[in-house]
């Protein structure tokens, strides 16, 4: 079994690559994932209210919200704080000293928020 140090050795993520985090939502200007944290940059960059990537979703830009049976919504912040663990477990800023190292030291991080503040989604 390899240690992570070893897969670290010829491993440690694609920039071009981003990992989706399914979960209760991100706080995105938490210290150790902040930079991490992928930006649709046609959204950032748009009209406030448009749907400036003609993916469907309106300023989505760190990712959508789909609890709850309304239309997605670009609030994808952490109400239960799991979330922000499990996106640090994948992406916290490494040699940053700053609680840890992630798992994956380049990939960004896109925020699902599918689960609700109890943790709870359908």
């Amino acid at each position: 079994m390899l240690k992570l140090n070893e897969v670290w050795s010829f491993e440690k993520g694609d920039p071009n690559i981003a990992i989706a985090v399914i979960d209760t939502g991100l706080f995105v200007e938490h210290a150790d994932v902040i930079d991490r944290v992928w930006r649709n940059l046609p959204e950032l960059n748009g009209q406030p209210g448009q749907d400036d990537d003609d993916n469907g979703w309106i300023d989505d830009i760190f990712g959508i919200n789909v609890v709850g049976d309304g239309p997605a919504s670009p609030d994808v912040y952490d109400d239960n704080g799991h979330g922000t663990a499990v996106a640090g477990i994948i992406a916290a800023g490494t040699d940053n000293e700053i609680y840890m190292s992630a798992v994956n030291w380049k990939s960004p991080v896109v925020v699902i928020k599918a689960f609700d503040d109890q943790g709870v989604g359908t």
